[in-house]
């Protein structure tokens, strides 16, 4: 079942990005990206193997997005602040990719879709999950606000070794992020 929804992340990551690449002009440059702050509260839902509803992680990102192509936005993203607070606290560190695609491309606000991974390093193994390494999935829709800077979104969370380990326990989440970008 993991694997399932791990490849289904891969899929939309994909797909965002099949139509990133579909349109066949540029919408901007790197250097005219912006800054994404956001902090993030997931709570744990029934993961298959194990039972992960009850838990929560909390987390906080650093993102630079650019209009990378006409339809949509790309962005790197690293999470320095990432707990999960497991009967003893696993900290942790990811860096990824995002793909965004938002009703007024142009201006960067709205609603918007969204979906990025991320490699994740953390202090301790997760409870019957025996990789130290992980990847960070997340599938979201979320509201960048005209008038000011500030951002709301709603996401499913999904961690995994993706079978790089003999133990994968992966972990599922719905969470509520709120951000700012500059």
């Amino acid at each position: 079942m993991h694997q399932n929804l791990y490849a289904g992340c891969r899929f939309a990551l994909g797909m965002v990005l099949f139509l990133a690449l579909g349109s066949s002009a540029q919408a901007g440059s790197f250097q005219d990206g912006r800054l994404r702050l956001e902090i993030n509260g997931v709570g744990g839902i029934y993961s298959g193997k194990t039972d992960r509803s009850g838990d929560y992680y909390v987390g906080g990102s650093v993102e630079y997005e650019w209009a990378a192509f006409k339809k949509a936005s790309l962005g790197l993203r690293f999470y320095p602040l990432f707990v999960y607070p497991e009967p003893k606290p696993v900290y942790g560190v990811a860096g990824g990719v995002t793909a965004r695609i938002y009703k007024n491309q142009e201006e960067r606000n709205g609603l918007f879709a969204e979906v990025g991974s991320a490699v994740l390093w953390h202090s301790r193994y997760f409870k019957e999950n025996n990789s130290r390494i992980n990847f960070l999935s997340e599938i979201g829709v979320g509201y960048q606000f005209p008038k000011n800077d500030w951002h709301l979104a709603l996401k499913y969370h999904h961690i995994s070794n993706a079978g790089l380990a003999s133990e994968n326990a992966g972990i599922n989440g719905v969470g509520l992020s709120v951000g700012y970008k500059f």
